[in-house]
């Protein structure tokens, strides 16, 4: 008896974790922005860089980190800095952990990832740190990462629900192996 119950306690413990471990995950989603003329991309550079998002510069298989973007006076060039991007803002590189656009939250505040704002250009070969100008005019998307609120509570919904069943199942399983009729 006393074994029963020890191995129906494993049971629970082992469902428990393989709940948790399947559920529970923290999404992203990359939203490309509506701007599509040179004035419109020009205010979204802009109105991102007032929020202090952290700008990414994709370029066929290179991404730099835009600092300072400073839109001209003419409107169509964006001046820059291009500096390595650090390994924290790699991973939407890659799609997110596993390429499932997820992320991983521990011992973080948040994610940086979902500071992020990606402008694509075309291969660009001479494209290397330092100062660096970019014509509105080629660049063909902006894409602007955020949390996934929707699919993250799906997520815990679901991985909450999941585990009480789990649990409520295993200790009804204990309660009705012990009872003696």
């Amino acid at each position: 008896m006393l074994y029963l119950r020890k191995q129906s306690l494993h049971l629970i413990a082992v469902c428990c974790l393989l709940t948790m471990g399947m559920s529970c995950k923290i999404f992203y989603m990359a939203t490309q922005t509506k701007n599509t003329t040179i004035p419109g991309i020009a205010k979204a550079i802009d109105s991102l860089n007032k929020l202090q998002r952290y700008f990414v510069l994709r370029s066929g298989s290179k991404a730099y980190h835009i600092q300072d973007p400073v839109i001209g006076d003419n409107q169509n060039m964006v001046t820059a800095t291009l500096d390595e991007l650090p390994a924290e803002h790699q991973l939407y590189l890659g799609n997110g952990y596993k390429g499932k656009m997820r992320y991983k939250k521990i011992g973080l505040e948040y994610n940086p990832v979902v500071d992020e704002v990606h402008v694509y250009i075309p291969g660009d070969a001479a494209m290397v740190a330092g100062p660096f100008s970019i014509p509105l005019d080629k660049v063909q998307k902006i894409e602007v990462i955020q949390k996934n609120k929707g699919k993250t509570a799906i997520s815990w919904a679901l991985g909450t629900t999941v585990g009480l069943v789990v649990t409520v199942a295993a200790i009804s399983l204990i309660a009705f192996s012990s009872a003696t009729f």
